[in-house]
């Protein structure tokens, strides 16, 4: 179970910390069975030591979640992501009808658009763009980037228009907190790829 992941992972660096989900599962499974060995053979004599043991490993894990370093999956992180969403989400909706709007996105942000704007427009281009321009559909005039990173040096003759979100609870959170936008007339046709966008 465990040798495909780690040899593949022993010459492919991690690219996202998800993909320690591939070795994570049996690691688990394997040190559960190597401390209960060790509990037993070290332990068995006394189960009060053994119930210390068992409850100072549970709260050692869920201390580390709650108050781990930043760049780990903590409480925290999670709950920043979770925002980061769900302000966008609700802001689209209020703002942008799905009959005229296509929200385009890059990243791991890719299926949280196929899942969350399916009403809208190729809600699957983001996963699919590449460097060829793609034609968006005519009946779409408004052109919603979900993240900073999709489209980021477009054309200067291109007017991106900006939506305030509501502020996250710390100050490093402020460039996350506007939504980037593009509107057009519905007469101009617009093709866009993983790089720029082409209006005429």
């Amino acid at each position: 179970w465990s040798f495909p992941s780690i040899f593949y992972l022993t010459f492919v660096h991690f690219q996202r910390q998800g993909h320690s989900y591939t070795v994570i599962p049996v690691v688990v499974l394997l040190t559960a069975l190597a401390l209960d060995r060790y509990l037993q053979q070290n332990c068995s004599r006394s189960p009060q030591s053994l119930k210390i043991w068992i409850v100072s490993f549970i709260l050692c894990n869920s201390l580390l979640f709650i108050w781990g370093p930043s760049q780990w999956r903590t409480w925290a992180k999670i709950q920043d992501y979770d925002r980061f969403v769900e302000v966008r989400r609700d802001t689209i909706y209020q703002n942008f009808p799905p009959s005229s709007t296509t929200v385009l996105s890059s990243g791991h942000y890719a299926r949280l658009v196929s899942y969350y704007f399916r009403d809208y427009f190729s809600a699957t281009l983001g996963m699919i763009l590449t460097d060829d321009f793609a034609l968006l559909d005519p009946r779409v005039n408004t052109l919603v980037l979900f993240d900073s990173r999709i489209l980021g040096n477009l054309s200067p003759d291109i007017e991106v228009q900006e939506l305030s979100l509501p502020q996250g609870d710390r100050a490093s959170d402020a460039e996350h907190y506007r939504l980037r936008y593009i509107q057009w007339q519905p007469s101009q046709e617009v093709k866009v790829s993983n790089q720029s966008l082409i209006i005429k």
